[in-house]
């Protein structure tokens, strides 16, 4: 966790943007885990924000794979 939260704080300080956790890792992660994962950025940000968001994925299996289907989607759905 430790680790995760500071790619967490390093991607933060670059883009202020969600973060969601996905993929693999996704399956293994509870609310629990967020709390504490903001937490430990807080602690270790040089400029600690307020709320951090970090999300978990609700898409666990081969989310590559959705994702690369999102362009042939819309499409279809702009040709409806």
């Amino acid at each position: 966790m430790e680790y995760l939260s500071i790619i967490i704080d390093n991607l933060h300080m670059f883009i202020n943007s969600d973060v969601i956790l996905g993929g693999t890792l996704s399956k293994y992660l509870i609310n629990e885990d967020v709390l504490l994962l903001q937490k430990m950025i807080h602690g270790r940000s040089a400029f600690p924000a307020s709320e951090y968001r970090i999300k978990i994925s609700k898409c666990a299996n081969l989310p590559i794979c959705i994702g690369a289907a999102i362009p042939f989607i819309n499409k279809y759905l702009k040709e409806l």
